[in-house]
């Protein structure tokens, strides 16, 4: 799978999503390259913890790199906020295209910009997006709330939400050792690549 995890607000948990990701891939033996295309390069510093290949590529040719996924079971790259060059670039390299989202009035504020670049990028590719949610407030309404606004924009929702909480949180430039709830969202993502 060649995975880009998108969305063009910030602060929406996509590096931690990445690196989750991919620490699951290798958990279950597969080769991972985690790419990262943001200039802050915050996927690049954390996997100097960690045991699998990454590389920084925060350039609008992303799609065009022939050394994409050529060695590696699986491609997970990690975008940028606000720049959409490179995450156009990026949609076009994946097959399966992933929004983190929080549940909050802001995110979904800014929610319809991400889901129009996503949809025209995906007029000229087969990938398949989905909305994950993330930072998850356990025994609160929000999720549902936003899982029901989110239905008319057509992107489907993963059923695995990722909460929030005190060990994912502090995670960054930690070696990730327990799959915890990427295991079932990885398990979804690859029932729809099938």
């Amino acid at each position: 799978m060649k995975i880009a995890i998108v969305n063009l607000k910030g602060g929406t948990g996509k590096t931690s999503t990445v690196m989750h990701l991919a620490a699951v891939l290798k958990m279950a033996g597969d080769s991972v390259l985690v790419v990262d295309a943001d200039p802050q390069g915050d996927a690049l510093n954390w996997a100097n913890t960690l045991e699998w290949d990454v590389t920084a590529h925060p350039k609008p040719t992303i799609h065009k790199q022939t050394w994409l996924g050529a060695s590696h079971d699986h491609v997970v790259i990690d975008t940028p906020p606000g720049d959409l060059s490179v995450t156009t670039s990026a949609l076009r390299a994946a097959d399966l295209v992933v929004i983190p989202m929080q549940p909050t009035g802001g995110d979904f504020a800014q929610y319809a910009e991400t889901v129009q670049l996503v949809e025209e990028v995906q007029a000229l590719t087969d990938a398949t997006a989905v909305v994950l949610l993330t930072r998850v407030v356990k025994r609160t309404v929000a999720a549902a709330q936003v899982r029901e606004a989110l239905e008319p924009f057509g992107i489907p929702v993963l059923d695995t939400e990722v909460p929030q909480a005190q060990a994912l949180a502090m995670a960054y430039g930690q070696k990730i050792t327990d799959a915890g709830v990427y295991a079932d969202v990885l398990a979804e993502l690859k029932g729809l690549v099938k």
